[in-house]
């Protein structure tokens, strides 16, 4: 099919337009080499390598953010994990961390706080219980039974205080 000058002007026209314009000449440039792939664009080509090496630098600084953020999460977690091994048995840190991965948790502190809301310690067996008051034989409780009586509660507490920090 022949063209005609003016038609062939017009479309050597609209194509020097698309090689100028900014936002096509890109494109322009390609579907062009499609059709004559020995076509050489200078500036076309050097942005698209220049494009790559910034694509590429980005690629690399992302995955040393991720990297980064990894190491932090990680020692975060080792941190809180060992902070646990003074509280709980080697297997209850077992436990809490499949409670972690089971709901979703990314804390050993939070999840240690469910765990330990979910498995109460159990209760001191009844018979270990001792009561170790005596009744005084002093005769100080004739005389004066109100002061006594604050002495012997003060050394009773002051006891139960000691074992309590003890424990």
């Amino acid at each position: 099919m022949a063209l005609s000058k003016d038609t062939l002007a017009e479309i050597g026209q609209l194509a020097l337009k698309m090689r100028q314009h900014p936002e096509t000449k890109r494109d322009f440039a390609k579907m062009a080499k499609k059709v004559v792939p020995s076509l050489n664009f200078p500036d076309v080509d050097q942005e698209d390598r220049l494009q790559a090496k910034i694509d590429q630098f980005e690629e690399k600084q992302t995955k040393r953010e991720h990297e980064r953020e990894r190491d932090e999460i990680k020692t975060r977690l080792d941190t809180e994990k060992a902070e646990l091994a003074g509280r709980f048995k080697p297997e209850e840190i077992e436990k809490i961390e499949k409670l972690m991965l089971a709901r979703g948790i990314a804390s050993y502190s939070d999840a240690a706080i469910i765990f330990a809301h979910e498995n109460p310690p159990a209760p001191a067996p009844m018979g270990q219980r001792q009561a170790s008051f005596e009744l005084p034989t002093n005769k100080d409780w004739l005389t004066n039974p109100k002061k006594m009586a604050l002495n012997t509660a003060y050394a009773e507490i002051d006891q139960l205080m000691r074992k309590r920090q003890s424990a």
